[in-house]
């Protein structure tokens, strides 16, 4: 669902940008143009914004567990430098 809304407004922004280049003189966008635009990117950014931080959240244990398991094996490798001398 989420790659057919950002085809959509890639393909919107397209045919602006196709359509402003055509012209012999280029012209602003209107304020309902913008709108819409600024709309429709802060609609994409923000459900990206959630998928991301669900792969954060779904991911935090493992990544914290790996890092404490990796500090573990550094420290006890430390340790039996330092009682072997």
């Amino acid at each position: 669902m989420i790659q057919v809304k950002l085809i959509f407004v890639i393909g919107i922004l397209a045919l602006i940008y196709m359509n402003s280049g055509c012209s012999a003189d280029s012209k602003q966008l209107t304020a309902a143009e913008k709108y819409t635009l600024d709309t429709l990117y802060n609609n994409t950014l923000n459900e990206w914004r959630n998928t991301v931080d669900s792969l954060c959240v779904a991911n935090k244990d493992t990544i914290y567990q790996r890092a404490v398991d990796s500090l573990k094996t550094e420290r006890m490798a430390e340790i039996e430098i330092y009682f072997m001398k």
